[in-house]
């Protein structure tokens, strides 16, 4: 994906698939790298595709209200049993110690990350994207946990029905 204005490469991109085995093949990777530089590949669902509750339905196993833009591989497991089995619950298949923090406030500083996550565990690092020629925040950022289980109780604080909340914001 690049920038309309700059043409510039906006750091991320998508890849179809002629089925999800392709994807699940893909996520069953323990790692990947393109020109060098280790991506992240993670499963993705168009907008339109996307439920507008899509945090309620990871704690509830509810997979018939469909599954959000977030991460997942093989070997789902649906309670109501009506969910392609190739799909799982993305935070059962969570792995690593940092998470993506998006839909944040313009006014959101790492401090702020930092003091509103450290309840889940110590933080290595936090930080906020900034835009290269404006300066200014692009709404996302990491979080790096000193834990895999610390990145995994945020996750699904976030993915709960409160969510987190920072600047009066929910966050994703």
């Amino acid at each position: 994906m690049r920038d309309p204005m700059t043409g510039r490469p906006r750091g991320f991109g998508f890849v179809t698939f002629d089925s999800m085995g392709g994807v699940n093949a893909v996520l069953q990777e323990p790692s990947h790298s393109l020109d060098g530089k280790a991506i992240d590949p993670k499963h993705a669902v168009p907008r339109d595709g996307q439920p507008t509750q899509r945090r309620s339905n990871y704690n509830n196993n509810n997979f018939n209200q469909g599954m959000g833009g977030y991460g997942g591989s093989g070997g789902g497991n649906s309670s109501a049993g009506t969910r392609d089995d190739s799909f799982q619950d993305p935070v059962q298949s969570m792995k690593g110690e940092k998470i993506f923090v998006g839909g944040l406030s313009p006014s959101v500083t790492e401090s702020d990350l930092t003091s509103n996550f450290a309840e889940f565990g110590t933080i290595v690092e936090a930080k906020i994207m900034i835009d290269r020629e404006t300066g200014l925040s692009r709404k996302f950022g990491f979080i790096q946990f000193e834990t895999e289980d610390s990145a995994l109780e945020a996750v699904k604080a976030g993915n709960s029905v409160g969510g987190i909340v920072v600047h009066g914001q929910r966050i994703d």
